[in-house]
């Protein structure tokens, strides 16, 4: 299970990591992105949020706090990779 802390002395509104799979020459086959448990919802579409009757929302992470990730990849689903890099290039305080 994946983890996300906050230590610094600010909230973190959300974190959002993102899956690159990618062939041998580092060329990107398929992504995937996701938010931290308590920011689910910014990655809903209109139709959830339509069905849910929410709009897109989430809860920082306070100091000292820590939030998760849950996710799964079919990998039978992708094409033939031969890495995968996990990255986070959207902390947003």
């Amino acid at each position: 299970m994946l983890h996300a802390a906050d230590t610094s002395d600010k909230p973190i509104d959300y974190v959002r990591l993102h899956f690159a799979f990618e062939d041998k020459s580092g060329k990107i086959l398929h992504g995937e992105s996701l938010y931290n448990h308590h920011a689910e919802s910014l990655s809903d579409d209109p139709y959830v949020e339509k069905i849910l009757n929410e709009k897109p929302h989430y809860d920082p992470i306070q100091p000292g706090q820590s939030d998760t990730f849950g996710f799964s990849i079919s990998c039978t689903e992708l094409p033939v990779f031969s890495k995968v890099e996990l990255f986070s290039n959207d902390i947003k305080q």
